[in-house]
């Protein structure tokens, strides 16, 4: 009986994960564009037109904490960027759901959770700060 029950708990640890859509390159992928696109829409409202998604040129490296793929809080993402010619680099924690879906809470580098108008004095929320994000898992368990 300690047999089977052991054999059984084996398979589930090395199947777990087995078929999930929640993929490495899927959220990197995912939160590369969600990121950028913020960002270019963050420097437009400010009146900063130079910046472009092409030139962003953003990449992201993700890594579960506790190693492998699936769903999970325990993502980590560095996003890699150049914006008015000065590489940049952050780190985003990731909380991934098995719908493909993610909250990405943003570093201090990101800046506070929202600003102020120097000149309306309107509170605007920084889009980089936290943000949501998704893929489509329904494109199969694997990229």
């Amino acid at each position: 009986m300690q047999r089977a029950a052991g054999a059984l708990a084996l398979v589930a640890l090395l199947c777990a994960g087995c078929g999930s859509s929640v993929t490495r390159p899927r959220v990197e992928q995912a939160l590369a564009t969600t990121f950028t696109n913020l960002y270019v829409q963050q420097q437009e409202q400010a009146g900063r037109t130079e910046v472009s998604v092409p030139g962003l040129g953003t990449t992201a490296s993700c890594a579960r904490r506790s190693g492998g793929e699936g769903p999970g809080g325990d993502w980590a993402c560095r996003l890699q960027f150049t914006a008015y010619d000065t590489p940049t680099s952050w780190v985003y924690e990731l909380e991934v759901h098995p719908d493909g879906c993610f909250r990405a809470d943003g570093p201090p580098d990101a800046g506070p959770e929202a600003f102020v108008d120097e000149i309306t004095g309107a509170r605007t929320p920084n889009a980089l700060f936290q943000f949501d994000g998704c893929f489509d898992p329904s494109l199969g368990a694997r990229p």
